[in-house]
């Protein structure tokens, strides 16, 4: 019976996975997976692969024995001792005494050197039985689970080595829009070159309608008519808001 709180992992915590946030290629990720004594865990892995691709690596983690007393950035504390990890959650009360004590497994993985999306979760063994730990169900990062079957990978983006973000980008403020949601720009309000057998809106305010055959699929879709004439007429307006940046769907 698996236990999901004897294995935790969570990529928004440094302690867990360092550097944190994107990276640039080449470089070297620090994973960790704490375990419990209880899970008596064989072998851990970490799987890596590139994103569009099946195949990729598997990373062994090993016993953390030389760590010093950690504090996160969580609620509560996280302290590694003698190589023993002890970690206190939401979950403490729940356990019985002395369960959340464990290891601190650790892999330094190199990166690719090409950018884009790369993918990992990890692998456990306890005898001639596999778990996996990955990401939440939520797909959102952070503390994930740990399963019985192929999880949902955790993201990390790599992006080229000695890349230097734009200095207009930089603590700017990014409007994002749909062009067709946003304004019309024409004086007759026309919308030009309309889609045949296209849903065409009266009122901006409508919600979007898609209009779909028996298998789910969409047959008709809607049209509100915005263009980039009238983002132009909108832009005095967005530089009231304080907007620096537009982020074109």
């Amino acid at each position: 019976m698996i236990n999901e709180h004897e294995v935790f992992h969570d990529s928004h915590d440094p302690l867990f996975r360092h550097p944190f946030g994107a990276l640039p290629t080449g470089e070297k990720l620090i994973l960790s997976l704490w375990v419990s004594e209880a899970f008596h865990a064989d072998q851990v892995q970490v799987r890596i692969y590139k994103d569009g691709e099946q195949e990729g690596e598997e990373y062994p983690l090993f016993p953390v024995m030389d760590r010093v007393p950690v504090e996160t950035h969580r609620p509560g504390e996280n302290r590694v001792l003698n190589g023993l990890f002890f970690i206190t959650s939401q979950y403490k009360e729940e356990e019985r005494e002395g369960s959340l004590l464990g290891h601190l497994y650790q892999a330094d993985v190199p990166l690719p050197s090409d950018p884009g999306l790369i993918w990992y979760y990890f692998l456990l063994w306890d005898g001639d039985r596999r778990y996996y730990y990955g990401n939440n169900s939520l797909g959102q990062g952070g503390i994930g689970e740990l399963t019985s079957t192929e999880p949902l990978p955790y993201q990390v983006t790599l992006f080229e080595r000695g890349f230097q973000t734009p200095s207009w980008l930089k603590k700017g403020i990014v409007y994002q829009i749909f062009v067709d949601r946003f304004f019309n720009g024409n004086e007759d309000g026309r919308i030009l070159h309309p889609k045949k057998n296209a849903l065409l809106h009266a009122h901006w305010e409508d919600d979007p309608l898609y209009i779909r055959d028996e298998r789910g699929h969409v047959i008709r879709w809607d049209f509100f008519g915005g263009n980039l004439l009238g983002v132009l007429k909108k832009l005095p307006y967005l530089k009231e808001l304080g907007v620096t940046a537009i982020y074109f769907n």
